[in-house]
């Protein structure tokens, strides 16, 4: 079996626009070379690619096959190219970046589109992951760094300080838990919740502890966003529970009221894991100056 780069990109691009001569056009190729070179890779293959006719080219059944794990082969190739040009030029590159939900929608927006203006080489691919996820990921090498909030295992992550947050009970102003000083998490329980999606992390986490309780939260309605919540605990839909940060943002705008959360796991102490600081390369390690608070 013999082909090279050139026979996989023609051979897409024949496949994307149905037609050879239009796609060695676009190459540039002579049309009888691009003829001659699919011809021989389906010789080398052993097989038909494409279905000739008047008004061009279909793929056949292999060469539907052939297209799936061609299309994989180059995404690896532009992939292996992309990793080799950042070890020349350690400032640029791509960071995998794991954090939790509080993360993303409370300190992450502004401190990333601060970095990413500075820094117009280095792009930032972002996920959100339940903070044991972000451990295994940053140990395993799947990420080069996360974002992890309360009192978990790192196993051997090195960890540093992030910002420091709570969860807490979020109510209508006309609520009777607005008259409470604290409430315990299982006193909750008994009334319908306003909550985030099953994949957001601080939903996850909400449930797990409910579970430990041997008890469900009873979800009235899962929205996107802190703001969608607080809406809906204004209009009296149900209550909730959410940062503290978020709270007092979105408090601005919603008539909601904030009840302390009476929990040890409600106190969200945000710590950055990495595998170790001193072997980050170059661009990550910007980052990393960039999220740390600013130490006296």
């Amino acid at each position: 079996m013999r082909f090279d780069l050139v026979d996989l990109r023609l051979f897409v691009a024949i496949a994307s626009c149905g037609n050879l001569t239009r796609a060695a056009e676009g190459f540039p190729i002579a049309v009888a070379a691009a003829s001659a070179r699919i011809k021989a890779l389906e010789e080398s293959l052993g097989t038909l690619l494409f279905e000739r006719n008047s008004r061009g080219v279909t793929l056949t059944p292999a060469g539907e096959i052939f297209l799936r794990h061609t299309l994989s082969m180059l995404q690896t190739t532009s992939s292996l190219r992309e990793n080799l040009a950042n070890l020349r030029h350690e400032d640029t590159g791509v960071i995998r970046l794991y954090a939790n939900t509080n993360a993303i929608n409370e300190f992450l927006p502004t401190l990333l589109a601060s970095f990413l203006s500075l820094n117009p080489q280095i792009s930032v691919a972002m996920n959100e992951h339940t903070s044991q996820d972000i451990v295994q990921g940053v140990d395993c090498g799947d990420a080069d760094m996360g974002i992890v909030a309360g009192p978990i295992s790192t196993r051997d992550l090195e960890t540093y300080p992030f910002r420091k947050d709570r969860l807490i009970a979020v109510t209508s102003e006309t609520h009777r838990l607005t008259t409470l000083e604290s409430v315990r998490f299982y006193q909750l329980l008994d009334w319908d919740f306003i909550g985030l999606g099953n994949d957001a992390s601080v939903q996850i986490w909400l449930t797990k502890q409910a579970f430990l309780l041997g008890q469900t939260m009873r979800m009235r309605i899962q929205v996107k966003s802190f703001d969608a919540i607080c809406r809906m605990v204004e209009a009296g839909v149900g209550i909730s529970i959410i940062p503290e940060t978020s709270a007092r943002r979105l408090q601005k705008n919603a008539r909601i009221s904030m009840v302390p959360l009476d929990e040890d796991w409600a106190q969200r102490d945000l710590k950055i894991v990495l595998r170790q600081l001193a072997t980050l390369p170059k661009h990550t390690r910007r980052l990393f100056d960039h999220l740390v608070p600013e130490r006296d």
